[in-house]
Parts: structure tokens; C-alpha cells; sequence
């Protein structure tokens, strides 16, 4: 199998690009223990049982606003965290960082936007997890921005994992320059990228318990004391 050269080689490493996986990845497709084949549920896919989802008291009700209570107490001890999860490939939107680009006719962001919503409610940590091709056009939209109005150490960026594409033959998918071609492989690596860069050693130590993980173009996922 075709390898890297050595300089994407340390360009991807920045970003926690794990090579060993990489060739066990290439290995299984090549041999096909990795295929469309062994990608396919085979048991039963059920809605949860009875019970299991519950329903928010209404807002009249005594109920409510106890739950609204905690969730403003577990906010000013520093129990909360959000994170905005701003991977990928910064290929839709025009090609741009889908989080630097305003909503609708407003001059806001979706970054923006996220970080109005936890103005609203004091200090919350925001940390906000970008790709390789995210990772620095959403820095330097932060730093234009004077961090949207949070404080420096409320805000921390990481940045998820990196792996190289391949062919049905698990052979190494390679651009025009004749470098390997990188991807943002989703945003399923977020808890070992979280706990692997310190965010979650240090989220713990400052307090933190509970982590609101939202998309970075869902605004209707907002902080919520009662839900919280």
C-alpha cells in the first residue's frame, strides 16, 4: 500500500491522525472484513419501550419552575458545558465554514448564535470541536469577533480526528498534487477527542458535569434549566 509521504504525514499527526488504524482500515477493505456487507444491522431496530421518555410539567405548574430552579443552581455552580460540534469538511455553504456564515438576513452567525445563547445564562463553558479544515477560520472568526462577548478562558478549541480516504480496494485515494486526500471522519470520535485533548480533565476539575453536545447549525438546541 501506497504511503504517505512524510510531510502530510506530520500535517495530519497535528490533528491526532492515527496511522496504525489507517492501514488496519485499508487491510480490512482490501480483504473485505470492511464492506457495504458487514456494514448492515441485523437485529431489530425498536422506539424506545413505555416509560422510558418523559414529559416536561407544563410551565404553569409548581413543577416547573422547581426543575427551572436546579437547572439555575447546577448553572452557577459551573456543572454545565456546551459543545458545538463544527467538523467536517467545510464543503457546504459555498465552501465555507458553515459556523462563520450569518443566519438568515441577520449579520449573526451560527457561531455567534451559539455563543449568545450562553451570554444569556452567565459563564458557560463552550468548547467547540472543528476539523483540520475548520480549525483556523473558526479561530480567527472568534478572535474577530472579541470571542462574541465571552471571556477568553470560556472558550476552548479542539479539534476532532483526522483519517485519509480510500478506494473499494483499500488502496489510498490521492489528489492531483499526489498527496493522500484528508476527511473529517464525522462527529463520532467526539468523546475520545474531547477526553484525549484535556477538555474533559479540565471541564471536570473547573466543576463541570453535564455536557449539552449540539450541531453548530441546530440553534433550537439552547440551554434549558429545566431540561438540564
Amino acid at each position: 500500500m501506497r504511503p504517505l509521504h512524510e510531510q502530510q504525514r506530520r500535517d495530519l499527526q497535528r490533528y491526532g491522525f492515527d496511522e496504525e488504524l489507517q492501514q488496519r482500515w485499508q487491510k480490512d477493505v482490501a480483504e473485505g472484513r470492511l464492506s457495504k456487507a458487514t456494514n448492515a444491522v441485523s437485529g431489530d431496530l425498536l422506539a424506545p419501550p413505555p416509560g422510558t421518555v418523559h414529559k416536561q410539567p407544563s410551565r404553569a405548574t409548581k413543577a416547573h419552575a422547581d426543575l427551572e430552579q436546579l437547572g439555575l443552581e447546577a448553572i452557577r455552580r459551573g456543572a454545565l458545558g456546551v459543545v458545538v460540534l463544527n467538523g467536517g469538511m467545510a464543503t457546504r455553504f459555498g465552501g465555507v465554514v458553515k459556523g462563520t456564515v450569518p443566519v438568515l438576513s441577520s449579520s449573526r452567525t451560527f457561531l455567534g448564535l451559539s455563543a449568545e445563547d450562553l451570554r444569556r445564562h452567565g459563564e458557560v463553558p463552550l468548547y467547540c470541536m472543528n476539523s483540520f479544515a475548520t480549525d483556523a477560520a473558526t479561530r480567527a472568526h472568534f478572535a474577530a469577533h472579541d470571542n462574541f462577548g465571552l471571556r477568553e478562558d470560556a472558550v476552548e478549541h479542539f479539534t476532532q480526528s483526522v483519517a485519509v480516504r480510500m478506494n473499494e480496494r483499500g488502496e489510498l485515494l490521492t489528489l492531483e498534487s499526489g498527496e493522500a486526500s484528508p476527511y473529517g471522519p464525522g462527529h463520532g470520535d467526539f468523546a475520545a477527542s474531547f477526553r484525549g485533548c484535556g477538555a474533559l480533565r479540565r471541564f471536570l476539575e473547573r466543576g463541570g458535569r453535564y455536557l449539552l453536545v449540539r450541531n453548530v447549525d441546530n440553534l433550537g438546541a439552547r440551554v434549558d434549566p429545566v431540561v438540564l
